[in-house]
């Protein structure tokens, strides 16, 4: 019998962060708090059809735990589809997870160690322009995933004073950060600006109907039971980055 680890996912406006300078290594998931969004943690039962817990709205100020956290590394895909965030953004970046600042703005999730890799990706490809440059056509990554080699990671949310978990997931996490199904559509590339250091620009992007489909992405166990969840339809305009 093939032996099936955990898989997370991870759809919407969050950046996969590393705390140095190593763009193949990841160690965490910035949430970004962004108007008419609603970031949502939803952990598959051992039935990977099923919830293990209804699905749990995250808030501005909450804690995560993961264990057990480590390093994860990203593959060629990972690194080609998930936009960079200073495509993004001009600016430094503040990624200094302790920080008062950088709590108000996102959520943190301590990654486990594994693989990152792309699940999915956009159809069409995307066209993105910053301070009247023009930063290029790219095909970009829809959903996202990390791969590990665990049987079991454990989630805790510490919110103002209290303790929600820990919760054991056996077999998929979706962290989804997409707007919600009656807001309008604009540039959502503005919130990333939020997490970065005396940068007042952002990037505006928009779908180009050009050819993406045959790009060979790599599907988990559980990847059809992930994005399931996935909640409203998103454009590129909605994509997740990466840092560095």
């Amino acid at each position: 019998m093939d032996v099936k680890y955990v898989e997370i996912y991870f759809i919407g406006l969050i950046c996969l962060i590393s705390t140095d300078e190593d763009r193949d290594k990841k160690t965490h998931a910035a949430v970004i708090l962004a108007e008419d969004h609603e970031p949502t943690l939803f952990i598959g039962a051992r039935d990977p059809s099923q919830l293990l817990t209804d699905p749990i709205v995250l808030k501005s100020g909450d804690r995560l735990k993961v264990e057990p956290s480590g390093t994860a590394i990203r593959d060629n895909l990972f690194a080609e589809l998930v936009p960079p965030l200073n495509n993004l953004v001009n600016g430094k970046l503040d990624f200094r997870v302790q920080t008062r600042r950088a709590l108000d703005e996102a959520i943190y999730l301590p990654l486990p160690k594994g693989t990152l890799r792309v699940a999915k990706n956009f159809e069409n490809s995307a066209f993105y322009t910053l301070g009247g440059t023009t930063r290029g056509y790219s095909c970009v990554a829809y959903m996202s995933w990390l791969e590990t080699k665990l049987d079991s990671v454990k989630i805790t949310i510490y919110r103002e004073g209290l303790q929600l978990g820990p919760y054991d997931a056996k077999t998929w996490v979706l962290l989804r950060n997409v707007e919600s199904p009656n807001a309008p559509s604009y540039n959502h590339l503005i919130y990333y600006r939020y997490i970065s250091e005396g940068s007042s620009a952002s990037a505006s992007i928009s779908t180009v109907k050009e050819g993406c489909k045959a790009i060979e992405v790599t599907h988990g166990n559980y990847t059809k039971e992930a994005f399931d969840q996935k909640g409203r339809d998103i454009d590129v305009e909605c994509v997740s980055s990466q840092w560095p």
